[in-house]
């Protein structure tokens, strides 16, 4: 069985580091940043693709020819537009990482579960001659009876899974 993650685990001293820089950087982030409600996120309009070198333009030629809109501030356009290069920025750097700690997990995960059913396999056989093991295996047993149950996808590993 390959091991491509157990072996290279951090210490727990380095992992709670790896898990207060990120909750400082989120810190940080709030400090210019927002969460916004799932009812605010559907109707918020998103930038198209293409679109900040004709949002540049807009705003230049709205100052060329001193056009106003009532309540739309030019510069409050730019800062915008600013803010949302600098969040994209954090967003590809944010989602790498997302993505490395899931395929981590991921891996993880697979190759825990490799190791199980070798084991547990090997133990169901065994239990079938050692009525002793039978009984200490039956959690084990009742548990893999019910069949194989899928994670939610906003649900985090458990404890118990997690040891």
């Amino acid at each position: 069985m390959e091991n491509r993650v157990g072996d290279r685990r951090p210490s727990s001293k380095e992992l709670e580091k790896l898990l207060s820089d990120v909750g400082s950087v989120h810190e940080r982030l709030q400090r210019w940043g927002l969460d916004l409600q799932p009812e605010e996120r559907a109707p918020a309009l998103r930038m198209w693709d293409g679109m900040r070198p004709v949002l540049d333009l807009v705003v230049r030629l709205a100052r060329q020819e001193k056009i106003t809109v009532k309540n739309v501030s030019l510069a409050g356009i730019e800062a915008d537009a600013i803010v949302a290069d600098d969040a994209a920025q954090f967003e590809s750097a944010l989602t790498a990482a997302l993505q490395t700690a899931a395929d981590t997990r991921l891996q993880a995960e697979s190759e825990a579960m490799q190791g199980f059913f070798a084991y547990y396999n090997r133990l169901a056989q065994m239990s079938e001659t050692d009525a002793a093991l039978a009984t200490a295996l039956k959690p084990a047993t009742d548990f893999m009876a019910t069949g194989r149950r899928r994670r939610r996808t906003d649900e985090a590993p458990s404890d118990d899974a997690k040891k």
